[in-house]
């Protein structure tokens, strides 16, 4: 368990310039710069638009997964049924991914066998479906060419940014959390006649962090509010606090470790990088579009016109009184 995440369990954590990010079920902690990048603003449009920006499938070879009254449902449609589900399957393992969009494709072929046999293609507003959804599959296809994102781009990102971030010292502590000075001094007492801490503060502790020993892990200054951060540093390691008052009640702090922190391995940020580079390149492509069309919204120009309109008569209503005042 690293610290910030810890901590913030606790409550003691600021927003500080450690962030955690959940890369595909395993937490790691980020560099404020990784975590800037990939949380920064991305147009509405982009992000509205559900463009296939997430992780794909291994390609597969083209093979019979299933037959549902002798339609042949092929290995090459999971990776369209995967970017239609991507957001429902979370962190479920790849291997199991497939036998869940196979099922899911299974019971599509059903309904749409389904809705042959009841015609539905013949409603008012069928053909304008099956147009809507071609444009969507055009632009998926258009996106997933010009997006595409290299390894090397990657690593080239990855160094720039590394480059950004300044190693910093991290302490690595344990607490005890009680309600009372009293409690508090009593812990003290029973830990300096040799009591182990972890297993006081599994004892006693009333954090979250009890279960594991009033472990916090490692933090930096800025990740806590500052009369924790300043007590812990202060003491050597293995030492112990006096009694320290905070908003969240009494503590007893142990201080572990001592280290200088570390960028993330490329390897466990990589996806979230690559993702963060689609974006960019959706991003500039989306503007470069705009700005090369002509766009005309409908109303849009007579609200403007309005505006004016408007903008005019109060500047005629306030300029009279001193027309007025000139005679």
């Amino acid at each position: 368990m690293t610290g910030a995440g810890a901590c913030g369990i606790e409550g003691l954590h600021l927003p500080g310039p450690m962030g955690r990010t959940r890369i595909q079920g395993v937490n790691i902690m980020v560099s404020a710069v990784f975590k800037k990048s990939v949380f920064s603003a991305v147009p509405l449009t982009i992000l509205a638009l559900g463009l296939p920006i997430g992780l794909t499938m291994p390609a597969a070879a083209d093979e019979v997964l299933a037959t549902v009254n002798g339609k042949q449902i092929m290995a090459s449609e999971l990776k369209f049924a995967n970017e239609e589900l991507k957001s429902q399957l979370g962190n479920i393992p790849l291997k199991q991914q497939k036998g869940l969009l196979t099922k899911y494709l299974i019971d599509r072929a059903l309904i749409v066998a389904a809705a042959k046999a009841e015609k539905v293609d013949a409603s008012s507003d069928f053909a304008g479906r099956m147009a809507y959804y071609q444009d969507r599959a055009y632009r998926d296809a258009y996106f997933s060419k010009v997006m595409a994102v290299s390894d090397e781009e990657v690593k080239s990102f990855y160094d720039k940014q590394i480059k950004l971030v300044p190693p910093r010292e991290e302490i690595r502590a344990r607490h005890i959390l009680v309600k009372s000075e009293d409690e508090a001094k009593a812990l003290v007492k029973t830990l300096e006649g040799g009591k182990d801490f972890a297993e006081l503060a599994k004892e006693k502790s009333i954090g979250p962090s009890k279960v594991r020993g009033g472990d916090l892990g490692y933090f930096a200054k800025g990740d806590m509010v500052p009369e924790f951060y300043d007590a812990a540093d202060k003491l050597k390691k293995g030492g112990l606090s006096a009694p320290l008052k905070t908003k969240f009640g009494w503590h007893v702090i142990k201080l572990e470790d001592r280290r200088m922190s570390k960028p993330p391995a490329l390897a466990a940020v990589s996806d979230q990088l690559r993702k963060l580079l689609k974006r960019q390149k959706a991003e500039v492509l989306i503007r470069k579009l705009r700005k090369d069309a002509k766009i005309e919204i409908a109303g849009q120009e007579k609200a403007k016109d309005a505006k004016k309109a408007e903008d005019k008569k109060a500047e005629d209503a306030k300029a009279a009184p001193e027309a007025k005042k000139a005679e």
